[in-house]
C-alpha cells in the first residue's frame, strides 16, 4: 500500500539458520481454548501477521471485518512460507483455529491502523488542518491512497466510532499488566517448563497486578484490580 515497511529480519534469520525449514507454531487449544498463538515462535508469528497487514492491507477500512477479501487472502502465502500450518488445518480444532486467526487479524489490523493514524494524521495536525495534510502523503504512499485514508478518518462514521471508543477506554477500570506477552503465552510457558499444569488463573491475575519491587512491593496497582481479584469473577 506504499507505506513504510516493517522488516521481518529476525524471523528470516531464524528461518535461514534452520535450513529454511518451516517453523512450528502452537495455539491455545488445551487451556482456556483462546486459540491464541503460543510457544517459542509465537512472537515471530504475531509480528509477521502485523507486518504483513502493514504492507498489504489499506487502512481506510473501519475494522478488519470490513476489509475486502482480496486483501485478506494476501496474508496467507507469507504465513505459510515461514510456518508449518498443516497441523492446524485438519482435525477437531479447525473451527477454533479459524476463529483464533480471525481474532489475531482483527487485533493486528486495529493496532497497526491506530498506530498509522496517530503517527501520520493525528500527530501531524490532521484534524486541525485536514485540507493541508491531504497534500502530504507519508513515505512513498500514493496521493490517491492517502486521500482515501484521510476521507475515512474524517468521516462522520469514523469520528462517532472514535468518540465511542475513547469513552469506553475512559471506563476501563484497570489496564493489562502482562506487557507484550499474552496471558495464553505466560500460561503455556509455565505448563511447558516441566510443571505439567497450567497456573491458577486467580493467582496469575494477582501476580500481574501487584508491584514486584520497591516500597510498594506486594501492593495492588489499582483498587479495581484488587476488587476483581477478591470477587473471583473470572
Amino acid at each position: 500500500m506504499g507505506r513504510k515497511k516493517d522488516h521481518d529480519a529476525k524471523l528470516e534469520k531464524k528461518f535461514d539458520d534452520g535450513g529454511k525449514q518451516k517453523l512450528s507454531i502452537d495455539f491455545d487449544y488445551r487451556d482456556r481454548r483462546t486459540a491464541k498463538p503460543v510457544g517459542d515462535n509465537s512472537g515471530d508469528f504475531t509480528r509477521l501477521i502485523a507486518n504483513e497487514i502493514q504492507r498489504s492491507v489499506p487502512f481506510h477500512y473501519e475494522t478488519w471485518d470490513d476489509v475486502d477479501d482480496k486483501y485478506k487472502t494476501t496474508l496467507w502465502p507469507r504465513i505459510h512460507t515461514f510456518f508449518n500450518m498443516k497441523p492446524h488445518l485438519l482435525g477437531q480444532n479447525v473451527k477454533l483455529f479459524e476463529e483464533g486467526m480471525q481474532a489475531q487479524f482483527r487485533s493486528a489490523y486495529r493496532n497497526r491502523n491506530n498506530k498509522f493514524k496517530k503517527e501520520h494524521f493525528v500527530d501531524m495536525g490532521g484534524y486541525d488542518h485536514p485540507e493541508e495534510i491531504r497534500n502530504f502523503p507519508p513515505g512513498n504512499m500514493s496521493l490517491s491512497d492517502w486521500h482515501e485514508f484521510c476521507n475515512h478518518v474524517t468521516s462522520n462514521k469514523h469520528m462517532k466510532r472514535s468518540q465511542a471508543n475513547k469513552a469506553n477506554r475512559g471506563k476501563q477500570l484497570y489496564t493489562s499488566n502482562h506487557g507484550s506477552k499474552s496471558y495464553a503465552q505466560s500460561r503455556h510457558e509455565e505448563w511447558a517448563n516441566g510443571k505439567g499444569a497450567y497456573p491458577d488463573l486467580i493467582k496469575q491475575f494477582k501476580n500481574k497486578h501487584v508491584y514486584k519491587k520497591g516500597d510498594k512491593a506486594g501492593q495492588w496497582k489499582s483498587e479495581a484490580a484488587e476488587a476483581k481479584y477478591l470477587s473471583h469473577s473470572f
